[in-house]
């Protein structure tokens, strides 16, 4: 048990070695959206619950505004009731790392059961992943890093609802007991992991996982996947109905109600012309947070190292390799379509699809890198 537990012991140190002015400081994040946006709605949010109550409305904006109908409250997420004792600087930086190393964790499950990487690999993808510049540069935004900590934990359990016979399990009666058992847990626990990802506030953020599922149900099991995927959605969207349905309303009544114009949607694209420094780091002058997709010099080297042929590899060995190239293939094409989307304006596809429900809705499409 104890050494089963050392990846998990090993990703905590290291999310706190790399986040230690957050965690053995006093220092706070103190500008940008963190220090206007978040920090009131995190006081007022905390102030409500300790006392007992939700936080539907504010006499402090405008002539009134509502809250709770704003999904970035998070007045529904239970991360968020635990945090609610502490001052709001304080309450952002403890989910901050929190939800880094879930967002680590997640990515070394995923790895080690669903793509059979070594303890070593998995530790090394959930460094690059976690720890990485993109995820890095939204610290500060804490309802998407709230919600991209969940990605990788619901490619996992949507991977655990395919009943396709596994390797050594299929020739077990018990190991296919125990396969049909881990779908039936799998399938609710992807529409509670979905619900929460919604209830952590940022609606993009889910629209972008919900497109990065569905590539990945096209790619590994087209027919099942997309309908175990519908299903799972509609759960969570039941599940997630106390936050949606004031969400729905004011929306209906905001200016994005009939979506964005092409101009607005395209807001914020990332730029052919800033390619090199968002994916590669600039010593020269800063660069957009949103722009950022660097995951650090040693996770590049190993993904080229990765895509090498192994020296004194047999036939046999290549033969057996084959099955894994389709997942391979399938996170190339993620990371490929990612990117084509995050151009944007400079995307003639993404101009198409900016009109559709759902793309035009939301602005900066340079978040998904």
């Amino acid at each position: 048990m104890t050494r089963r537990l050392l990846p998990v012991f090993a990703l905590l140190a290291l999310t706190l070695v790399v986040f230690n002015r957050l965690a053995f400081t006093d220092w706070i994040m103190a500008r940008g959206d963190t220090f206007s946006y978040h920090y009131p709605y995190w006081a007022v949010r905390a102030e409500a619950l300790r006392a007992g109550r939700l936080p539907l409305w504010t006499p402090d904006l405008f002539m009134g505004a509502p809250l709770l109908a704003n999904p970035q409250i998070g007045a529904f997420y239970p991360p968020n009731w635990l945090v609610a004792p502490l001052d709001p600087p304080d309450a952002v930086r403890v989910s901050a790392i929190a939800h880094v190393f879930w967002a680590a964790l997640g990515v070394y499950v995923l790895a080690r059961r669903t793509l059979g990487v070594g303890r070593v690999g998995a530790l090394i993808g959930a460094a690059g992943f976690a720890l990485g510049g993109h995820l890095g540069a939204h610290v500060e935004q804490i309802n998407q890093l709230q919600g991209l900590a969940w990605l990788p934990w619901l490619l996992f359990l949507f991977d655990r609802t395919d009943l396709t016979p596994r390797p050594l399990l299929h020739y077990m009666e018990r190991g296919r007991r125990a396969q049909r058992a881990g779908v039936r847990f799998a399938f609710p626990l992807l529409a509670m992991a979905w619900a929460l990802q919604i209830f952590s506030g940022h609606t993009q953020t889910v629209f972008i996982s919900g497109v990065a599922l569905a590539l990945y149900a096209l790619c590994t099991r087209p027919a099942r996947g997309l309908l175990t995927l519908a299903c799972a959605g509609v759960g969570a969207v039941l599940l997630a109905l106390p936050q949606l349905i004031p969400t729905l309303e004011l929306s209906s009544l905001s200016n994005r109600s009939g979506g964005f114009n092409v101009n607005q949607a395209t807001a914020f694209s990332f730029s052919p012309f800033v390619t090199g420094r968002g994916l590669l780091p600039s010593f020269d002058r800063m660069i957009f947070s949103e722009y950022i997709a660097y995951p650090g010099i040693v996770m590049l080297a190993l993904a080229w190292i990765g895509l090498l042929p192994r020296a004194g590899s047999t036939a046999a060995a290549q033969a057996a390799a084959v099955p894994r190239r389709r997942p391979l293939l399938c996170w190339i094409i993620l990371a490929a379509v990612g990117l084509a989307l995050a151009y944007g304006l400079y995307n003639p596809l993404y101009l198409a699809l900016a009109g559709l429900p759902g793309f035009n809705l939301f602005r900066v499409p340079a978040r998904w890198l």
